[in-house]
């Protein structure tokens, strides 16, 4: 009885302590992949910042095929009833001449300085530039700046956009023979949520298909952060649900098998929760915001916890008297040696292997006092399977007839090694 009131007052403790620093930190669970990028030089730091929080909502789409000029116009459309509005558009040659017509003669092009220098090179360029009726830069500027030093000065500039074309107000581009339409959208709300990224994104996915399998002729592409970020979040959910079943399930086996008993299977519960609730206190006091694949490397290293369990458990069938000093000091080198090769991750230029590193490192000596301070109390209800015990007996016997063969061995696993590494290099 004794055992069972600590132990849930260990737990109890823990789940105070973590409740506790939750509602006074407040901490924010982050899904965006670029906050996993090194810190930068300060001043460098500043201008990523606002370019990331510039192009954050951005989506970017291609089209490419026959019909791209209807399936621009449909998702265009379907964007706007969902609020994600053209981000820009390339201006009308009008509104251009309008704008830079106010700085005529303050603005020209290289050429255009190069002629003004001598009056009869200026005659020429000025009249075979005026010959160019169809030219829509002289067209458009002429009556606002009869010099034509706007319509020089719009034409060099335009020329290093020559890729870009405007056809009926939509972006189009030449990439390697190809034309493609180019829609580039931004959302409203700058502050998606996980589950809000991911609705969108899988809404946006399933009206392309939609209009590819209407327009089956049409190819349509792609990008932007708002669908990193939602098949980063749904790969993390899939790796922590896998991973985190398949442990659990590997631990109910083990432990049955070996120990026959509930009681074993539930210290060695108690031993990850706990790792796991010591772990997310050390994050939540030192990071305001955790980046959810922080969770998933974290939960998949935690496991290492288990071992104390494992080791303390089968020290204490066999020692009457507690845990034995080999024990103590086999557990304690353990812990000192696993915390020192994490935390060197604390030093990491990326946000996520230092917070990994303070999630097992904590994880790790939260789960290092729960053996020695609960698992002696449990001590008169473990047993060990005599299957179990045979087995690691015989097991035990085979490993120590092979390390007579271990030079040969290591010989043979070097000769395989380094025919693997010239047949297929790395």
């Amino acid at each position: 009885m004794k055992a069972w009131g600590l132990t849930l007052a260990w737990l109890s403790l823990l789940v105070s302590a973590l409740v506790v620093v939750f509602i006074l930190k407040q901490p924010t669970l982050n899904n965006d992949i670029l906050a996993l990028l090194p810190k930068s030089e300060p001043r460098l730091q500043q201008v990523e910042e606002h370019f990331f929080a510039a192009n954050k909502q951005q989506l970017s789409f291609s089209f490419r095929g026959e019909n791209a000029v209807k399936a621009y116009d449909n998702l265009e459309q379907w964007l706007a009833s969902k609020h994600i509005e053209p981000r820009f558009k390339l201006p009308e040659i009008s509104q251009l001449a309008a704008f830079y017509g106010q700085y005529a003669g303050h603005l020209v092009s290289e050429e255009y300085k190069q002629a003004i220098g001598d009056a009869n090179r200026f005659q020429q360029y000025y009249f075979s530039q005026l010959s160019k009726v169809a030219d829509p830069f002289v067209s458009s500027t002429i009556n606002q700046d009869p010099s034509l030093a706007t319509a020089g000065f719009l034409s060099e500039a335009m020329a290093h956009m020559q890729q870009f074309e405007l056809q009926d107000g939509r972006i189009n581009i030449n990439y390697q023979g190809d034309e493609y339409l180019m829609l580039f959208v931004q959302s409203a709300d700058n502050a998606f949520s996980i589950n809000q990224s991911i609705a969108l994104s899988n809404e946006i996915v399933a009206y392309i298909a939609e209009l590819e399998s209407r327009y089956p002729d049409t190819q349509i592409r792609y990008a932007g952060a708002l669908f990193h970020t939602a098949a980063n979040a749904q790969q993390a959910k899939f790796e922590m649900t896998l991973f985190g079943s398949v442990s659990l399930l590997a631990l109910i086996v083990i432990v049955v098998w070996v120990f026959r008993s509930i009681n074993a299977l539930w210290l060695a519960s108690v031993t990850v929760i706990s790792a796991a609730i010591g772990g997310t206190i050390a994050l939540i006091c030192i990071f305001s915001q955790i980046h959810v694949l922080t969770m998933v490397f974290a939960v998949t290293l935690i496991g290492i916890a288990i071992d104390y369990a494992f080791h303390g458990m089968l020290d204490l069938t066999e020692q009457p008297q507690g845990f034995s000093q080999g024990l103590k000091l086999a557990l304690l080198l353990s812990l000192l040696t696993t915390t020192l090769g994490y935390a060197s991750l604390f030093f990491s230029p990326v946000q996520l292997l230092s917070q990994v590193g303070v999630f097992v490192v904590a994880g790790l000596v939260t789960a290092w006092l729960c053996t020695r301070i609960l698992l002696p109390y449990w001590q008169t209800g473990l047993t060990i399977n005599t299957a179990a015990h045979q087995l690691a007996n015989m097991l035990s016997g085979y490993l120590k007839r092979l390390t007579h063969y271990r030079v040969a061995l290591s010989m043979l696993m070097l000769v395989l090694l380094s025919a693997f590494a010239l047949l297929k290099p790395l």
